[in-house]
């Protein structure tokens, strides 16, 4: 599969070129504005002539391409799970070898023999990659992974594997935010401990004094 849904619809916002080339790339703000106002375009249509047509239509193109969970009911009602292998754009980033163990296996082929031909296979370059960063605001993410979940649940269901719930940035987020509350928590208790030991210190003083 591609990219998460809200990555994917970032990146092709940016990948298909829209504005003059004399102009600067549109910001967070101009991607904001996208995002809702197709987002609305989208709840638009569904009202008006319901889902399925809606993913005929492909309109809003970008958005609709996220919906990945549309696009494979309709193969699992042409192909049997068994003869469809599903593998995550990012897991195969991260190990990249042992991914493709598994498609060789999964079509029974044979693996690469040895180091220079697996390489060939692992080292080539990655296409398509920008070299500036671009921004996405978190309210934006929020409501774009707001829009997908009902789609990532359904895809979750579908092939029996929560991680297409692409739930590892909120996962962080909640890991962040609960290291933060454990280090304000940790310096609480550090500061409670300094008082009282400035405070044994000043009773010690009285009662040498007295």
């Amino acid at each position: 599969l591609g990219p998460p849904p809200v990555d994917r619809y970032f990146s092709a916002f940016y990948y298909y070129r829209w504005w003059s080339k004399n102009e600067p790339a549109p910001g967070p703000d101009e991607f904001h504005e996208t995002a809702v106002r197709q987002i609305g375009q989208w709840n638009e249509c569904v009202a008006k002539n319901g889902l399925a047509t809606c993913v005929f239509l492909y309109e809003p193109q970008q958005l609709v391409k996220g919906m990945y969970v549309e696009f494979i009911e309709e193969w699992l009602e042409a192909w049997p799970r068994s003869q469809l292998l599903f593998i995550r754009n990012e897991d195969y980033a991260i190990a990249p070898r042992e991914h493709l163990d598994a498609v060789f296996e999964f079509l029974g082929v044979k693996a690469p023999e040895n180091e220079l031909e697996w390489t060939r296979f692992v080292a080539m370059p990655q296409k398509n990659k920008s070299k500036t960063r671009k921004v996405m605001w978190p309210k934006t993410r929020e409501v774009l992974e707001e829009f997908y979940r009902p789609f990532n649940e359904r895809l979750a269901k579908v092939l029996e594997d929560e991680r297409y719930l692409w739930r590892e940035e909120e996962e962080k987020e909640e890991k962040e935010e609960k290291e933060g509350k454990e280090e304000k928590v940790g310096e609480t208790d550090a500061g409670i401990k300094k008082e009282e030991k400035e405070t044994e210190k000043t009773s010690e003083k009285t009662n040498a004094a007295m």
